[in-house]
C-alpha cells in the first residue's frame, strides 16, 4: 500500500512539472489565418475620394494608439495650418529623458560605415517597443489587410532632425501583438535635401503581403531624445485599396473643394539657427530688384552731376 501511494505521487509530481515546462517549437501550435474576407457596403469603385481624410471629425473612430505610446505622450489632432488638404492629421510627442530601449526597427539603423548602431537588436526575442499609431483592419471592412495597397501624403517636421531613431518613422503590417508579418515596411526618412519631405509632402506607398493575417496596420514614431513637445509627423489623404482592386470608402468626410498643396506655403523653416521663409525665391527677386533700384539711382545721380559739370563748363567759355 505504502509503495502504491508512492507511485501515485511521484506520478503526480511528473505531471505537474510537465505542465510548467516550456512547449517546443515543434509543439507549439501555429497562428490560423482564417479565410480572407471584406464588407463590399464598404468598398467603392469610385476614388475621388480618399479612405481617411482627416478634414472632419470621424478618423478619431479609426486612429488608435499603441500599447507604447504613452512613453513619448503621444498626440494626434488635425491641423489645417501647413496641411496637404483642409486638414491633416498631426502627431505629435515629447521624452523627458533619451529613450534606451530598443524600438521596433533599429534592426535598420545603421551608421556611415554600415555598422549596426543598435547590435542587439539582432535579437528577434527582444521585447522592441513599439510607439505609434495603430489601424485595425476590421474597422475597414475587412478581417485582415493582406494583399491591400495603402498610400498616402505625408510630411517630416523640420525640427524634428536628431530626434527620431534613424531620422525616421516607419510603416508596418502586424498581427495583434505587433509581430512584423513579412519583410515589407516603410521607411519615412527625414530628408530636406533632392527628395524634400519636410517643407514639401511626399507621397508614401505600401504593398501588403497576402495570407499573413494582417490584422493591424501601424505607423511608428520612434522619438528617442530627450524634447519638450514637438510636432513629428504629418499624414494626409490615406487611402486603401483592398486585394480585389476596390477602394474603401471614404469614412470621415471629405473636403473636395479644398485645394491640395504640395508645398507647404508660409512655413519657416530653422536652418543653423537661423529662420527661413520658404518664399526665398521671392525675397532674393526682391532684393535683386532693390539693388538694381539702387544702381539705376546712382546712374541717374552721376548723370545730373556730370550734366551740372557741363553747363558750368560752357557758361564759364560763355563770359571768359
Amino acid at each position: 500500500m505504502k509503495l502504491k501511494r508512492i507511485v501515485c505521487f511521484a506520478a503526480a509530481a511528473v505531471m505537474s512539472l510537465s505542465a510548467v515546462l516550456p512547449v517546443s517549437a515543434e509543439e507549439e501550435e501555429e497562428r490560423v489565418i482564417s479565410p480572407y474576407w471584406e464588407d463590399e457596403a464598404m468598398l467603392t469603385d469610385d476614388t475621388s475620394a480618399p479612405t481617411l481624410s482627416f478634414d472632419l471629425t470621424d478618423w478619431s473612430r479609426t486612429i488608435h494608439m499603441t500599447t507604447d505610446a504613452s512613453i513619448i505622450d503621444l498626440q494626434t489632432k488635425t491641423v489645417s495650418d501647413y496641411a496637404y488638404q483642409g486638414k491633416s492629421l498631426k502627431l505629435s510627442g515629447r521624452a523627458d529623458k533619451d529613450i534606451e530601449d530598443l524600438c521596433q526597427f533599429s534592426w535598420l539603423i545603421r551608421d556611415d560605415n554600415n555598422e549596426l548602431v543598435y547590435p542587439e537588436s539582432e535579437n528577434e526575442d527582444y521585447d522592441f517597443l513599439t510607439m505609434g499609431i495603430e489601424l485595425h483592419a476590421n474597422e475597414f471592412g475587412m478581417n485582415y489587410f493582406d494583399g491591400s495597397m495603402v498610400t498616402f501624403n505625408y510630411r517630416l517636421n523640420p525640427d524634428i532632425e536628431g530626434l527620431l531613431m534613424g531620422d525616421s518613422c516607419f510603416v508596418y503590417a502586424c498581427d495583434a501583438d505587433y509581430k512584423k508579418l513579412d519583410s515589407t515596411e516603410l521607411r519615412l526618412q527625414y530628408n530636406d535635401t533632392d527628395a524634400n519631405n519636410t517643407t514639401q509632402y511626399a507621397k508614401g506607398v505600401m504593398s501588403i503581403a497576402q495570407e499573413i493575417g494582417a490584422e493591424k496596420l501601424v505607423v511608428v514614431v520612434p522619438l528617442i531624445k530627450k524634447t519638450k513637445e514637438i510636432d513629428i509627423l504629418y499624414i494626409d489623404n490615406f487611402t486603401v485599396t483592398t486585394q480585389t482592386g476596390k477602394q474603401v470608402a471614404n469614412l470621415d468626410g471629405y473636403n473636395a473643394n479644398a485645394k491640395p498643396q504640395e508645398i507647404v506655403q508660409g512655413l519657416k523653416v530653422k536652418k543653423k539657427d537661423n529662420t527661413v521663409s520658404l518664399d526665398e525665391n521671392k525675397e532674393e527677386k526682391t532684393s535683386a530688384k532693390v539693388v538694381i533700384m539702387y544702381i539705376g539711382f546712382g546712374i541717374l545721380g552721376v548723370a545730373v552731376i556730370v550734366g551740372i559739370i557741363i553747363i558750368i563748363k560752357r557758361a564759364k567759355n560763355r563770359f571768359y
